[in-house]
């Protein structure tokens, strides 16, 4: 099956499930979609660089470009998290769904890291909270509060993560400005808190991605 058949039958998939709720159900699924696509595209990374240059202009203290960073970071995990978590009370085909739209293994691989906690943090800081609720409610387990504890979990996972990667973004600007090594640092730190370095790298990853043969798909 080809990759353009694979998607076509993905959509007719999820028409399926759009069909099969109320109006209620379907905001809640498009909600989850949208989030879906902010969060395994770019717009995790532009949000977050945003945050982080803003949080550099205005304090310069790398402690508080982690915590802003952090924060935002934690509020948006633990929203998309919920969403999945609800869409998948409602609609409880669709988590099979959703991991039809990757090849089979990394069905394999996403299930590996979601046994482990340093595996599901590993999903979670690559793939956001959505995809740890999305890849444990595929394994059977879909009570509803305890994929909310795990949406709220990786999220702070994720939060501790993103600190860590702001909080040193921030100590490379207090570095050059403490040592005048601002020549060197100063355009490091633009480079990383620009996001449309994140879509460029979204973009170049995407057309490789496309690129590159598929086995798990190949005809039959």
């Amino acid at each position: 099956m080809g990759k353009s058949t694979a998607y076509q039958r993905w959509r007719r998939e999820v028409g399926t499930v759009w069909r099969s709720g109320n109006a209620l159900g379907r905001a809640l699924l498009a909600l989850t979609i949208g989030g879906i696509a902010f969060e395994w595209g770019p717009g995790n990374e532009m949000l977050l660089a945003a945050v982080g240059g803003k949080a550099i202009d205005r304090s310069h203290a790398p402690i508080v470009t982690g915590a802003a960073t952090a924060a935002v970071s934690m509020l948006e995990q633990f929203v998309f998290g919920l969403l999945m978590a609800l869409t998948i009370a409602s609609f409880p085909s669709f988590a099979g769904v959703m991991l039809r739209l990757r090849s089979t293994g990394d069905h394999k691989e996403s299930f590996f890291l979601a046994s482990t906690p340093w595996g599901r943090f590993l999903l979670a800081f690559a793939l956001g909270s959505s995809a740890v609720v999305l890849v444990t409610a595929a394994q059977g387990v879909t009570t509803t509060s305890r994929l909310i504890r795990l949406a709220a979990h990786a999220a702070a996972l994720i939060g501790l993560g993103v600190f860590f990667v702001g909080f040193l973004i921030g100590t490379l600007d207090w570095l050059g400005r403490k040592y005048g090594w601002g020549g060197v640092t100063d355009p490091l730190v633009r480079v990383l808190t620009n996001p449309l370095l994140y879509i460029g790298l979204f973009v170049t990853n995407a057309v490789l991605q496309h690129a590159r043969p598929n086995p798990t798909n190949a005809d039959v």
